[in-house]
């Protein structure tokens, strides 16, 4: 329903199209990696999660089902899933971050 205030068009009374999940597909050597990673037993937590967002998001299972299955936010399987879909495997390791680094230990 749009609402006309002396000829204008208000702002929030425009419809707002719904987000479109990124789609996924995985080769074959992506799908094993993965795979391997998510029943992994030494990697980080972090990565095994990550995987598995991954894994779930190209069977097509949506973002909210994704969510409620592995106990994160709907914003970060969103998050993985786009890093996933704009970078591939290289995209799910953690970004640089800003800040000072961390001091360098030197042996005496």
């Amino acid at each position: 329903m749009l609402w006309r205030i002396v000829g204008v068009i208000l702002p929030w009374s425009l419809p707002v199209p719904a987000a479109r999940a990124r789609q996924i597909v995985l080769a074959a050597c992506d799908r094993h990696r993965l795979k391997r990673l998510e029943r992994s037993q030494t990697a980080p937590y972090r990565q095994v999660l990550r995987a598995k967002i991954v894994l779930l998001a190209a069977r097509g299972v949506p973002n909210q089902k994704i969510a409620a299955r592995l106990g994160v936010t709907a914003d970060t399987a969103r998050k993985w899933r786009g890093r996933f879909a704009a970078h591939g495997l290289a995209g799910l390791t953690d970004r640089k971050r800003p800040g000072r680094p961390p001091p360098s230990v030197r042996c005496r």
